[in-house]
């Protein structure tokens, strides 16, 4: 039966399953061959979509390489920890040399500040455990609040300087005996990861900052020209109740002009000749804002003026076009050479139409000189501009250096990021050393590290859980690599392969501005939780009390940041806009500064307001005009001093000036009680007979300014007169 059953059933599916063959056959037959032209565009497309080709592939395959050569360095050298070599090369990558070259040099100087300040924390409190962590808090919290007021790389090394202490004495805190081998180790491995990474950046990747802030300059030089182009007719429609709206033109390139600063650290990092022509470059960003928002006058001009005006409307507009045109068609000396003729050419029309022009009202006249005055400044603003971008192109470094530029130092922040940060790292502590957990101080020193970095971050609270979002990724992806890959791996070959196969998505998603703070956290929790060694330790449960640590780090950072002390960014613009009103108010008061730099310093605040508000047009509008009238009201005052400094000390005129300097200075909290102050001395000097007149346009050019001060004053009398503390109208 069985026999049987076996040879009925055998034959039909055997010649069913010849007949499917065969019909597979005929039909695969019948099909054409892909040709190799449709293969190679395949090929093509697969290689796109690895994205293998493009300069962010470069990018991680140099970090991985980087990374790879400082492991290998610190396995040689005999490394406590070998793998803090990599992760210093981790923090520090990114795809342009210059931030590579910046970071580097100002890590290996925090860290080396950073270890000596650990020296002598764990000297004097190796055994006091509290006393130590009120030491580490109060050093951290000062190299935060210096992070704040510095720039750039400086702001990254005076960090690292206070995080070190935590990274430096990790290990020695419940073994105060091994603080040398600890602190030695980590400067070595610092060390290390710099050096492999600059090395790498340096053989494969190339210098280009220095070209792209040439072409930076030149696009925002073309821009501004072809926006003030328009600027005569703004002086027609002066005079308006808050100032005028700004186009979206320009409003854009208020928020971008500081944007070179940025740019121009990273050219000094890469190159010296750069850093010698620096001052140059800053000086010209500077003059490009003071072009941009200088011009307009603050009252309406009258019948006469305006005719004046409006005949050189036409030429004016054809000076700046051509200017713009020049610039962005030949973006070298050449194009430099035109726009600056085109401007000078505009500028003796401009002064020879103003010194015909004399309306028979005085008023009208000091209305006329003020306009005059405001557009002929804003010409040699812009002829600055382009001296300063043509020292770029010149062979041979300047000859003299200029002055140096100030910027805004925002103290308040710098007192609230180092509070946070002490209180911050205090809290964590309390909990390591009322726990008496053995991990408490991994904890710790990812904390300084955290609250430290994330300080000057624009939304410190959003980065708090991007660094969990990478912790919680690694940790996971650490387990699968330290206990299911590595153990069936020998050799260094595979262990670099494998590692390199992790770091892979880090690496790429710290090319990326959305994901890269998560990128960075990721690749530092998962590189230190592997903890690769020679020999590899593969324990279980100092995985997992590491795990909880690096946890915790994220948890305590977004616990620092959205509770114990939050960032209130109305606050801070409510701040920033104060500290522009006043500082104009203690001009007023007789407060005493050296005029560019208090410009460039109100200049720099009001960059940093747009910033701020750029997602708000109607409230950025409102506050750069507020600003604006600041730097205006600041500039008037200081020149009217000047003026009346030259005057001689017995002339009737300086008499007249020095008791509205006074009356004003009385005044200064009721600005409307100030402007009439400024317009009954300018009808007084109106008023003067001519024989105490010693230089008749002196005392018109006086006149002008004090209408002008009691036009600024009136116009924007509730921004003057806001009482200190009180929410501006703007938020």
């Amino acid at each position: 039966m069985h026999g049987g059953l076996y040879s009925g059933a055998s034959e039909s599916p055997l010649k069913s399953v010849i007949v499917r063959s065969t019909n597979v056959s005929a039909a695969a037959s019948a099909r054409p061959y892909p040709s190799l032209q449709s293969l190679r565009a395949g090929a093509v497309r697969g290689l796109r979509c690895l994205d293998l080709t493009t300069p962010r592939a470069a990018y991680v395959m140099r970090s991985i390489l980087a990374a790879w050569l400082a492991l290998v360095l610190a396995f040689l050298l005999d490394l406590h920890a070998p793998y803090a070599a990599a992760s210093s090369v981790l923090l520090v990558i990114n795809p342009v040399q210059g931030a590579v070259i910046g970071k580097g040099i100002w890590r290996v100087i925090g860290t080396l500040v950073g270890m000596l300040a650990a020296f002598v924390l764990m000297s004097a409190f190796g055994q006091m455990p509290w006393l130590f962590l009120l030491g580490f808090g109060l050093w951290l919290g000062a190299c935060v609040a210096a992070m704040t007021l510095l720039r750039h790389f400086r702001a990254y090394g005076a960090t690292l300087a206070g995080y070190t202490v935590g990274l430096a004495a990790y290990g020695a805190m419940q073994n105060p005996q091994l603080t040398f081998d600890q602190v030695m180790g980590r400067g070595a491995s610092v060390l290390i990861g710099v050096a492999s990474l600059g090395v790498v950046s340096a053989l494969f990747s190339r210098r280009g900052a220095r070209g792209r802030l040439t072409a930076q300059l030149h696009r925002l030089a073309a821009s501004a020209a072809s926006v003030l182009a328009r600027d005569i007719q703004a002086h027609q429609g002066a005079g308006r109740q808050g100032g005028k709206a700004l186009d979206a033109d320009r409003r854009g390139l208020i928020v971008d002009i500081y944007a070179v600063d940025d740019l121009l650290a990273l050219g000094k990092a890469e190159s010296a000749d750069l850093a010698r022509r620096a001052a140059a470059v800053r000086r010209a960003m500077v003059s490009l804002f003071s072009a941009l928002v200088g011009g307009v006058a603050s009252r309406r001009l009258g019948d006469a003026s305006q005719q004046a005006l409006a005949a050189l409307q036409p030429a004016w507009e054809q000076a700046w076009r051509q200017a713009s045109q020049a610039l962005a068609r030949e973006p070298g000396p050449g194009g430099l050479m035109l726009a600056a003729r085109s401007l000078s050419a505009m500028r003796a029309q401009l002064a020879q139409t103003l010194s015909a022009t004399t309306p028979d009202d005085p008023r009208a006249q000091a209305i006329l000189m003020i306009a005059g005055d405001r557009l002929i400044e804003q010409l040699d603003d812009y002829l600055e501009v382009l001296d300063g971008i043509a020292i770029l192109h010149q062979p041979r470094r300047p000859a003299a250096a200029p002055v140096p530029v100030p910027f805004h130092r925002d103290t308040g922040a710098a007192l609230q990021n180092g509070l946070r940060a002490l209180l911050t790292v205090t809290l964590g502590g309390a909990f390591w050393i009322a726990t008496g957990w053995s991990n408490g101080n991994l904890m710790l020193a990812g904390l300084a590290a955290a609250c430290g970095l994330l300080s000057t971050a624009p939304n410190p609270a959003l980065g708090a859980v991007a660094l969990i979002q990478g912790t919680v990724a690694a940790v996971v992806m650490a387990f699968l690599c330290a206990f299911l890959v590595l153990p069936e791996v020998s050799g260094l070959p595979l262990l670099l392969a494998v590692l390199a196969l992790f770091w892979l998505p880090g690496v790429y998603a710290s090319a990326m501005p959305r994901y890269g703070l998560a990128g960075v956290a990721y690749l530092v929790a998962f590189t230190t939780l592997v903890a690769t060694d020679n020999p590899m330790r593969y324990d279980v449960v100092s995985f997992l009390n590491g795990a909880v640590a690096w946890i915790l780090v994220a948890f305590f950072t977004l616990l620092g940041f959205r509770i114990v002390l939050p960032r209130n960014p109305s606050r801070d613009m409510a701040r920033l806009r104060l500290t522009i009103r006043d500082d104009a108010l203690a001009l007023l008061q007789g407060g005493r500064a050296d005029a560019r730099a208090w410009q460039w310093r109100q200049q720099h605040r009001t960059a940093q307001l747009g910033a701020l508000l750029r997602t708000r047009p109607d409230a950025m509008d409102r506050a750069i005009a507020d600003a604006l009238a600041s730097i205006h009201l600041g500039r008037e005052l200081l020149r009217l001093r000047e003026g009346w400094r030259r005057m001689p000390a017995d002339a009737r005129p300086r008499r007249l000036l020095s008791a509205a300097l006074r009356h004003m200075r009385r005044r200064a909290g009721d600005p409307r009680l100030a402007a009439r102050h400024a317009r009954r001395a300018a009808q007084s000097l109106s008023r003067l007979p001519l024989a105490d007149c010693i230089r008749s346009a002196d005392i018109g050019r006086s006149r002008a300014m004090l209408l002008d001060i009691a036009a600024l004053l009136e116009a924007h009398a509730d921004y003057f007169s806001r009482r200190p503390g009180r929410p501006p109208h703007a938020q």
